[in-house]
Order: C-alpha cells, then sequence, then structure tokens
C-alpha cells in the first residue's frame, strides 16, 4: 500500500503541466528519475534569472544605470547559453556546478549593493534552497559553506573598499544563525527526497525482476525471453545475422515427481538451470518455457552452432548425478532447435518449429537433440 501511494504521488508529481514541460525544455534526451529531478529545478532556476535579468536591465536602464545594465544582458545571454547546452546533456552533473558557481559570483554583487540598500541583501537566501535542488546534499553542503564564507566577507569588507559601511554585527549574525538553520533544514529535506528515490528504485527493481525471471530457476521468464528474442530479431536485420532457439523439456518429469515429491522436482529444475547457464555465452539467454520446458535464445548463432551447443548441454546433464536427499537421479533432456534466418519470419513460427523437432525427439526415444530444418538427430 505504501509503495502504490509513494509511486502514486511521485507518478503525479513528475507528470504535472509544469514538470513535463521544464523537462522538455531542459534536455532532448529521454532522463533517469533522479537526474529529472536535478534538470526541472535547474531549468526553473535558470528560467526565473531570466526572466529577473530582464526586467532588472529594463528597471536599471530607466535610471541610466549602464553597468548594471552591462551585467544584466551578459547575465541574460549566459543564462540562455546555459540552457542550450544543458538540452544536449544527457547527465548535467557538471553543467550544475558551473551554474552554481556562476550564482556564487552575482550574488556577491547582489551583497555589496545591500550595503546600500538592505532589502538587496533577500535575495541571498534563495542560494542554499537553488544549490541543494541541483547540486544534492554533499555537493549542495559544500556550495553552501563556500557560499557563507564568501557572503561574510563581503558584508564585513572595511568601507574604503566599496566606499558603503559594512553590514552591522546584528545583521552579520542574525544572517549566519537563519542560513545555518535554513542549509540544515534543506539538507534534511533532500536527504529524505534521496531516500525515497532509493526505496522507489528498490521497488522498481524488485517490480522488474518479478516481471521478467522466474522466481524458482532465476531464468527469464516466457514473456522477458519473447521481448529479447523480437530485440534479437531487429537486430538481425540490421546485422543480417542467423539467431537460433533451443526448447529443451525434461524427460518423464511427471514420473519423478511422482516418486520424489514436487521439491525433487524443484531441485532438478533449479540445478539444470544452474548447469544451463554454465554452458552458454554470456549474450545467450536462457529461460524457463514452463513447467518442465526450457527455451534458450542462441545470438548471432546458425544451425550447425546450434547443434553443437545443445548437444554439449544434453551431454552435461546426461553425465550428472543429481542426489536429492541422498537418492542418485538420472536426469536427461530432449532437445529441438531452429534457427531463424529471416529477419522478418515471425518468432512463433520459429519457436513452433523447435517444438515441433523437440517432439520428433521424443518419439524417437528422448534424451536427443533434433534439428527442425531436416529433421536429422544430432
Amino acid at each position: 500500500m505504501l509503495t502504490f501511494i509513494v509511486e502514486n504521488k511521485f507518478f503525479k508529481y513528475s507528470n504535472s503541466w509544469l514538470s513535463r514541460t521544464l523537462v522538455k525544455l531542459g534536455s532532448i534526451h529521454e532522463l533517469e528519475p533522479e537526474e529529472k529531478r536535478r534538470r526541472m529545478p535547474a531549468i526553473f532556476i535558470l528560467l526565473t534569472a531570466i526572466c529577473v535579468t530582464s526586467f532588472f536591465a529594463i528597471f536599471h536602464l530607466l535610471f541610466h544605470r549602464y553597468f548594471f545594465v552591462t551585467a544584466n544582458l551578459i547575465s541574460f545571454v549566459i543564462l540562455i547559453s546555459g540552457i542550450a547546452l544543458l538540452r544536449r546533456k544527457k547527465h548535467g552533473v557538471f553543467f550544475y556546478r558551473i551554474i552554481t558557481l556562476f550564482f556564487m559570483l552575482i550574488f556577491p554583487l547582489i551583497i555589496i549593493e545591500g550595503r546600500k540598500e538592505i532589502s538587496y541583501f533577500l535575495w541571498v537566501f534563495i542560494f542554499p534552497a537553488a544549490s541543494f535542488s541541483v547540486l544534492g546534499k554533499r555537493d549542495g553542503v559544500i556550495a553552501n559553506f563556500i557560499f557563507l564564507i564568501l557572503s561574510l566577507a563581503f558584508m564585513l569588507a572595511p568601507q574604503s573598499l566599496f566606499g558603503t559601511e559594512p553590514y552591522s554585527n546584528a545583521v552579520v549574525i542574525r544572517y549566519i544563525i537563519a542560513n545555518t538553520a535554513l542549509t540544515f533544514i534543506i539538507y534534511n529535506y533532500e536527504s529524505s527526497q534521496q531516500l525515497l528515490f532509493r526505496y522507489m528504485k528498490q521497488e522498481k527493481d524488485k517490480f522488474e525482476t518479478a516481471s521478467k525471471y522466474d522466481p524458482l530457476t532465476k531464468l527469464s521468464n516466457r514473456n522477458d525471453i519473447r521481448e529479447k528474442i523480437l530485440a534479437e530479431q531487429q537486430r538481425q536485420k540490421k546485422l543480417s545475422k542467423p539467431f537460433s532457439v533451443i526448447l529443451c523439456d525434461i524427460d518423464n518429469f511427471k514420473k519423478l515427481n511422482d516418486a520424489h515429491g514436487h521439491d525433487c522436482g524443484d531441485y532438478v529444475l533449479q540445478s539444470i538451470s544452474d548447469i544451463i547457464r554454465g554452458q552458454l555465452r554470456n549474450v545467450d539467454c536462457p529461460s524457463r518455457w514452463g513447467g518442465e520446458e526450457f527455451l534458450i535464445l542462441l545470438v548471432e548463432t546458425d544451425l550447425e552452432g546450434c547443434g553443437i551447443v545443445a548437444e554439449r548441454i544434453r551431454e552435461k546433464i546426461r553425465q550428472t548425478v543429481f542426489r536429492y536427499n541422498g537418492i542418485p537421479l538420472k536426469i536427461t533432456l530432449t532437445f529441438g532447435i531452429s534457427t531463424c534466418k529471416n529477419a522478418d519470419e515471425e518468432i512463433e513460427r520459429c519457436i513452433k518449429r523447435a517444438d515441433q523437432a523437440l517432439y520428433r525427439g521424443k518419439k524417437k526415444g528422448k534424451n536427443c537433440v533434433i534439428a527442425a530444418a531436416d529433421e536429422k538427430t544430432l
């Protein structure tokens, strides 16, 4: 129930109109959830800064303050360029640090103006929230500590340096307390957000594992192997290389269950799964097709190569003595193999040919490898 509530809240958060707009403006790529969470505030901050610099460029122009007009226009160009560059990046950690550094250099100007008019100084409290949002808790703490030292230096600088009196001790002390408290609050909030994302990722991984893998054998399940075969077929269209499938079935499995119980059957299924996995390459994919049947995808493998792999697995299992509660078990498998040479062929037809070959192998006495193409026993 808790998982549903958390995921539902995140779904609403990440799919709101504002969130979708910010993500679309912020990237041309499909972003990971954590990267989305960083990208949205980063883009929002940049857009807000663009609006603010535009406004103040016009404001200072009316009062003939050309230095500030120039500074705001330069900032405007830098901010626009920042969005354009960030859009092209799938991971924006470097840019987030550059953005933070940019504002760390801009805010001292505000602090200096605050020496004339204290209301300017209120803008500095934006920095802690903004930096934590785009940098995360570790880099956010470092950035805020540096900014605190930097801002205190500009606040307490002597009058001879800027031509205005420094901030009063009371203001400085209150600023230190307020900044520390704000940093602590945002740090804890950011920590809770990261815990939430980790929890959601773990739940997502659990769900994906349950939806893709057989819980008993830890092999791919029927749905997952179909997806992988379809993906291999799409790859075949580009490379023009065949792939093959092996469909195998444990001989006399029902008799085994009847004689020794279902726990023994589970032990055999797990043991055979381990043997099959150990006889394949990393790029190949074994799966539990259903019951005591296994379907194996062999990447870039023709019928001859497929037969060699199937025979190797068959012989390995034939030579293995399985023991359950001290009782030796003799296990064999029958194999049907098929190759998909045409990228336009339906996957079901390829699997059906392997199934028909497997059926012929059962009729011929079991414990053999039968090729679908020429019905030859290997």
